[in-house]
């Protein structure tokens, strides 16, 4: 059954936006000023806009979060659920660091680190513990692409939305048909809960009041024998629900140990 479900996440892996009071007329008893005009609500695609612009501007940017990736084997009543610690250190035009934390066997503790950070977001590194190996590449979305599929495509989550001008075709807010579907509440905060389609599926965004993302919720449908690889011979399709979940801060200062590469990277 382990051989089969890492088939299955191997599968997975590989596909994967008045004014004012009147004046009085003179000589003439104070007129009772104009009530302003209640704000316009924004709809989900002004929304949605806002919330990438919010981020392109951001001078620094911080957060930890965590990326739960669910599936339910073919042909079985089983689920496997992977739950991977993730976070981001982003500085506008300096350093930059990523993280997520995963298990090499699916549904166990996260003992495995892949990280990708740069000093001055013109070149880049990256380190994975499983392979031990240390990369360096000259373009952020080579140095994503590692990363995207084994962390559930957390990768191409939140560092798009910073760096659109590398990544825009990537951000998770370029949603079709996006629906206001009302309020929640995401780790205490009051959220817009924004449903719609991308190139992977249905999408769910929780964008709180400061136009930051604080949830995603992604479904993915898989289709084994559209893949070419040996894992997905003879596999049933299956459907995989990702939820993240972030603690997300804007333009304060960051602690140099965030930007910290892992100490085993060399």
């Amino acid at each position: 059954m382990k051989s089969y479900v890492c088939a299955v996440l191997a599968v997975s892996f590989s596909l994967w936006g008045a004014a004012a009071g009147t004046a009085s007329a003179q000589e003439q008893a104070p007129q009772p000023s104009e009530k302003p005009a209640p704000e316009k609500a924004m709809t989900a695609q002004e929304r949605l806009d806002a919330c990438a612009k919010k981020y392109a501007a951001a001078k620094t940017y911080r957060d930890e979060g965590t990326v739960v990736s669910e599936f339910k084997v073919p042909g079985t009543d089983q689920k496997v659920a992977n739950t991977m610690p993730i976070r981001t250190a982003f500085e506008r035009g300096g350093r930059l660091y990523w993280e997520f934390r995963g298990s090499a066997t699916p549904g166990k503790k996260a003992d495995q680190t892949y990280a990708v950070w740069s000093t001055d977001q013109k070149s880049f590194s990256s380190y994975w513990t499983l392979t031990r190996q240390t990369s360096s590449f000259g373009d952020l979305m080579m140095a994503l692409a590692g990363p995207t599929g084994v962390s559930s495509g957390s990768a191409l989550a939140i560092i798009p939305l910073l760096r659109p001008d590398a990544l825009g075709a990537h951000t998770i807010t370029n949603i079709t048909e996006p629906v206001d579907k009302g309020t929640d509440k995401v780790d205490g905060q009051a959220c817009t809960r924004i449903e719609g389609k991308n190139r992977a599926g249905p999408v769910t965004l929780w964008i709180d009041n400061d136009l930051a993302v604080r949830k995603i919720v992604q479904i993915m449908e898989v289709d084994p024998s559209k893949v070419p690889a040996r894992a997905g011979q003879n596999m049933d399709k299956f459907t995989t629900t990702t939820t993240m979940t972030f603690k997300p801060a804007f333009d304060g200062q960051i602690e140099n140990d965030r930007f910290s590469p892992p100490a085993e990277a060399k």
